[in-house]
C-alpha cells in the first residue's frame, strides 16, 4: 500500500507520516495575486484614512474667511472634524 496518492506527475496529497499535506499547482499561482489584493486594499484603506485625516486636520485649521470661501460654517468645521477618521461617506470605501 502506498502512502502517495497521485495526482499528476509534479503534485501529490501526502497523507501519512508527517501528515504533511502538498496542495496541488495552483495554489503557488494564486497566492500572490490574493495576498496582493489583500495587501493593495488594506493599503488603500490606510491611504484613505490618512487623506480624511489630513483634510479634517485642514479643516480645522480654517479660520472663518476661509471657511465662508467654501461655504461652510465653523459649527459645521468643528463637527466634521471631530468626526473619526473611519467615518467617510459610503462612496470613498468602494
Amino acid at each position: 500500500m502506498s502512502n502517495t496518492f497521485s495526482l499528476s506527475r509534479s503534485t501529490a496529497l501526502h497523507t501519512a507520516g508527517t501528515g504533511a499535506i502538498r496542495l496541488p499547482g495552483v495554489l503557488p499561482h494564486v497566492l500572490p495575486r490574493l495576498l496582493g489584493r489583500l495587501l493593495g486594499g488594506l493599503l488603500g484603506r490606510i491611504e484613505t484614512i490618512l487623506a480624511v485625516w489630513r483634510q479634517r486636520r485642514c479643516l480645522a485649521e480654517m479660520d472663518a474667511s476661509r471657511l465662508e470661501d467654501i461655504g461652510v460654517t465653523a459649527r459645521e468645521a468643528v463637527r466634521e472634524a471631530a468626526r473619526p477618521v473611519w467615518d467617510v461617506p459610503v462612496f470613498w470605501r468602494n
